[in-house]
């Protein structure tokens, strides 16, 4: 755990003059620049780059994607179970007891608490102390990622379907920190929203009928690239498989707005789920930054006008102890 910790902590070594350290009390009312979302990049692993809104998805592309989710099955009982369970704030021994439902699963969350890179614990045995060494926001990745195998193994990857889940389980877990900054939000939301949000990147294998990789740096960014080259996006993609699946409506919502904070002002997102979404992208740009991109390493900052939701400057959040903590449960587990 140090040399994760120590290579986290050094991205911050160098103090920024300019970066805004007041309550939100102290905040204007409107921001200037873009420095309140700033964070030390000298030495990240990001590319810093800007958005450039994409096309109208093509109508016959989005009739493919949903002619291949007929056979997609549905989410089975057992994950929003675990949701639930887990936004209600249940002890892990009960938590437990929803997972035993799918003894797959069951040992798939075991396998990850005795992952190699918990070297200096003894072997786990009970699910309940697995929970408790991973953490509730692993777990419910491991869920999702298990309740999805069987769709995401369908078609060729463009995207590292592990990558992809690291990805998604990092910004769900930073989700419910960068959450507690922002007054208001709903901490459940976001982390599951940031466990869904780049759901429409599995659903472009079945679009994708070559290999295909992304280059380092897409001249107007990954969107615009992803429509040139498959007639959509992940976010149209996800927007519809979140609907096969049946997701509550704010899901659905939040998956299709989850990059709007890059791309416009702060009316482009609904005022319903403004905060919550916000809360997923800065999870998104800190999960770049510390190397879990997922397949898309372009960080682009959000619009200032945003900045008046956080109470404090995002080098702030990324210096909360909790986000080591997080990214290091993430990173040592194997699945």
């Amino acid at each position: 755990m140090s040399s994760i910790l120590s290579k986290i902590c050094g991205f911050f070594t160098k103090n920024k003059s300019k970066t805004t350290t007041s309550s939100s009390k102290e905040m204007p009312k409107t921001v200037s620049s873009s420095v309140y979302f700033e964070v030390d990049t000298g030495k990240c692993y990001g590319i810093p780059a800007s958005l450039t809104e994409p096309l109208e998805a093509q109508d016959g592309v989005l009739d493919n994607f949903s002619k291949h989710l007929k056979d997609v099955p549905s989410l089975p009982p057992v994950w929003s179970e675990i949701q639930i369970s887990i936004e209600r704030g249940d002890s892990a021994k009960k938590v437990a007891f929803v997972i035993r439902q799918d003894q797959a699963l069951a040992t798939e969350v075991l396998k990850a608490a005795n992952s190699a890179g918990f070297n200096n614990e003894k072997e786990i045995c009970d699910l309940g102390q697995a929970i408790v060494r991973l953490g509730l926001q692993a777990v419910r990745g491991i869920a999702t990622h298990h309740c999805t195998s069987d769709f995401s193994r369908r078609w060729k990857n463009p995207f590292s379907i592990h990558e992809l889940w690291k990805h998604s389980m990092a910004v769900s877990a930073l989700s419910t920190i960068t959450a507690r900054y922002i007054p208001g939000c709903d901490a459940g939301i976001a982390s599951t929203l940031g466990l869904l949000h780049d759901i429409g990147r599995i659903g472009l294998n079945s679009i994708c009928q070559t290999p295909f990789h992304y280059p380092a740096e897409p001249d107007e960014g990954f969107l615009a690239y992803e429509s040139d080259h498959f007639g959509c996006t992940h976010v149209d993609a996800g927007v519809l498989l979140a609907k096969h699946w049946k997701l509550p409506e704010t899901l659905q919502q939040g998956i299709r707005f989850h990059h709007h904070p890059g791309l416009g002002d702060i009316e482009s997102v609904p005022k319903k789920i403004r905060k919550e979404v916000l809360a997923v992208y800065l999870a998104d740009f800190l999960a770049i930054h510390f190397d879990f991109a997922g397949g898309n390493k372009l960080l682009v900052e959000p619009h200032p006008s945003f900045a008046p939701l956080l109470k404090t400057c995002l080098n702030k959040v990324a210096h909360d102890k909790a986000v080591s903590k997080e990214l290091w449960r993430i990173k040592t587990i194997e699945f």
